[in-house]
């Protein structure tokens, strides 16, 4: 299926050049200040942990003390004891202990590898495009020793775990001595391409402001000290002799993932910022002959407040000289107004408005509350609207399904999940599945782009981190699964809403309509309004146990029956 640029009739990305005088220089910017590209305007995600997606290829799984290969299915609060002699084996090895305060299950969880890769994602294209998705979003793919891989050890390739099971080369730092890995050759020349011959866009995830502690630079800092030519990447603490005695991370001090150094400015380091503008060009444009159409498709951008504008900017720019039609979507958690601007992001994923869906959805807050809450996310100009990534869940956070079932809870807790027996769970009950409905059916209707974290579709449970990250169970989608039938039941909910997105009629509306929240005197009736070109679709959702009388909103012979959603179609 064809990547079209832009619908028909729909002018390109427009862009011009601002020339921006500062005291010191004369700097040429190149300002995104007109619309997110169209493509990425009311499109569908699918966002993909790939180490826990599917195991396409078990040639490339992790080995190494450092991993602990675990069978998919294998119940997931379970520890056995060879699981137990490796963690000791790893540890004795290292000569380091964890605290053995801690229990068992929390020191041998994120050693676990269960092979998942992205010949797994492959080989599930056809149920991924059937739910009605557009757009993939992939958790790091560059080479890290880590499930999640946000601690990168070389960004210049993709991880051999999740591709051809290589050896990853020590390369010198100039680009044009980079070299190609099987894993990466795979990646560019299989795994994009038919990505997007089944009609996907690829998006992947940028983290510029911390590394892994065995990140190829890092660690030449801490053999060399002072003297490495890299001593400057990093915030780091040199004795008299020029040893390392310290770092500051992401994580705390002489943490996990140490932070590239900024200047006073908020802009990386020079040497930093070449490495990360090298990287960002071999994946946008891997042979580097001006054609974008090889590379990604854009960047989703971690942690994006730890980093300062100046180089945001900068490297805005650079993504979209080299792609104008590449998207651009920043992890804030908070509204994020100030990013948004003409010069910055095209989205940000939104968990403002996951925040606000979830708390109503539970009984936490009424209508007017919610109404409020969403009201105060649509002062952007319609395109951003259209392009913003309305996520209920993601990696960061608790399974929809656990959300709903716990509620007067904050959205993403700072509790110890690991108490939260929630995770245990493996089917949802009546109330949780028709209130998942309704998040779906909002999130499918409002204005932006709806993401789905791999796994809420079949209402997968968990708890935070470790227990948002279990395996998907695909074999609950299997012909001769026993019951319960949650997981199919749920998918087809999920498919049929994200249907609407492709109507030929309200898919217009959905993907360009301007929205409008009508206000209820009901606390558990919301509903709202979408028009375009002068057609409307109107939806009305009911949280409550009871039948709902809609005639307050406008539609006195309108009943909505409990737990559910009436739309009323043009």
């Amino acid at each position: 299926m064809p990547l079209p640029d832009r619908p028909p009739n729909q002018p390109a990305r427009m862009r011009v050049l601002t020339l921006c005088l500062t005291a010191a220089s004369t700097t040429l910017h190149l300002h995104a200040n007109a619309a997110p590209p169209p493509w990425a305007q009311g499109t569908i995600w699918y966002q993909i942990l790939p180490e826990r997606f599917a195991n396409g290829s078990p040639t490339n799984d992790p080995r190494g003390l450092h991993a602990t290969p675990m069978p998919w299915t294998r119940p997931w609060h379970e520890v056995d004891e060879s699981e137990i002699e490796r963690l000791w084996a790893c540890e004795t090895a290292r000569h380091a202990r964890s605290s053995p305060r801690r229990p068992i299950f929390q020191r041998v969880v994120y050693r676990r590898r269960y092979g998942g890769d992205l010949q797994g994602v492959l080989e599930h294209l056809p149920s991924i495009r059937s739910l009605g998705i557009e757009v993939i979003y992939l958790t790091p793919i560059f080479a890290s020793s880590s499930l999640h891989k946000y601690d990168a050890r070389d960004h210049r390739h993709i991880d051999p775990t999740l591709a051809c099971g290589e050896e990853l080369p020590e390369d010198p730092l100039p680009p044009e001595q980079w070299s190609w890995t099987p894993s990466d050759r795979w990646f560019v020349d299989e795994f994009l391409p038919r990505a997007h011959e089944a009609g996907l866009r690829v998006v992947i995830d940028g983290v510029w402001n911390h590394v892994g502690l065995d990140h190829f630079a890092f660690r030449d800092v801490l053999i060399r000290g002072r003297d490495s030519p890299y001593a400057d990447w990093f915030k780091v603490r040199f004795d008299e002799q020029g040893r390392v005695t310290g770092w500051t991370a992401w994580d705390g001090i002489n943490g996990r993932l140490p932070e590239f150094r900024q200047t006073p400015g908020g802009d990386l380091v020079p040497q930093v910022k070449k490495y990360v503008f090298d990287v960002t060009r071999r994946w946008m444009d891997p042979d580097a002959d001006g054609d974008p159409s090889d590379g990604v498709d854009g960047w989703r951008l971690d942690v994006v407040p730890e980093i300062g504008t100046a180089f945001w900017r900068d490297w805005l720019a650079l993504v979209h000289a080299i792609n104008p039609n590449a998207v651009t979507v920043c992890e804030v958690w908070d509204p994020a107004h100030d990013l948004l601007a003409d010069d910055l992001f095209d989205a940000q994923m939104n968990y403002p408005f996951a925040r606000a869906v979830i708390h109503w959805l539970r009984g936490d807050r009424d209508s007017a509350w919610l109404a409020d809450q969403l009201s105060r996310l649509l002062t952007l100009p319609e395109p951003t609207l259209h392009a913003q990534m309305n996520l209920l869940t993601s990696h960061d956070t608790e399974r929809l399904a656990t959300m709903l079932e716990h509620p007067a809870r904050p959205y993403d807790p700072d509790t110890d999940p690991l108490s939260n027996d929630a995770s245990r769970a493996h089917t949802a009950g009546d109330r949780t599945r028709r209130l998942a409905e309704i998040a779906v059916a909002i999130q499918a209707t409002w204005i932006g782009s709806p993401m789905i974290y791999a796994g809420d579709e079949i209402l997968m449970h968990g708890a935070d981190d470790p227990h948002n990250r279990q395996p998907f169970p695909w074999h609950l989608l299997a012909d001769d699964a026993p019951t319960p039938q949650t997981p199919r039941e749920h998918l087809e909910t999920v498919r049929d809403w994200m249907a609407l997105r492709h109507d030929a009629v309200l898919g217009p509306i959905l993907r360009r309509g301007a929205v409008e929240i009508l206000p209820s005197k009901n606390p558990d009736l919301f509903a709202f309004v979408r028009t375009l070109n002068g057609q409307s679709l109107t939806v009305i959702c009911n949280r409550g146990p009871r039948p709902a009388d809609a005639g307050n909103l406008g539609f006195p012979d309108t009943i909505v029956p409990p737990h559910a959603v009436v739309l009323i179609r043009p």
